[in-house]
């Protein structure tokens, strides 16, 4: 959870005339300051990494799937062509 600025200041007054101003600057650069600095927890991470197989997977299968019409529709074509110009 990040910390509003409000805490931050707080903190910082209460602690600096303790450690010091710059001592407890670098203690509160430990701690997030909104959600896009707040550490990733590893079951967030795995369940991202989960979703991103299974569209590449997903995605794969659609590749293979267009690859191999487009073979057979080119084969097919070349067939055509063989029997046009050799018939």
């Amino acid at each position: 959870m990040a910390l509003s600025q409000q805490h931050r200041r707080t903190i910082h007054q209460k602690l600096s005339p303790i450690i010091g101003d710059e001592e407890a600057d670098a203690l509160l650069a430990h701690f997030p300051t909104g959600p896009a600095d707040e550490p990733v927890t590893r079951a967030h991470f795995d369940a991202t990494i989960a979703e991103l197989r299974a569209e590449m997977h997903d995605l794969g299968r659609q590749i293979v799937m267009w690859s191999t019409g487009t073979v057979i529709a080119g084969m097919g074509l070349a067939a055509a062509i063989g029997a046009a110009v050799g018939g």
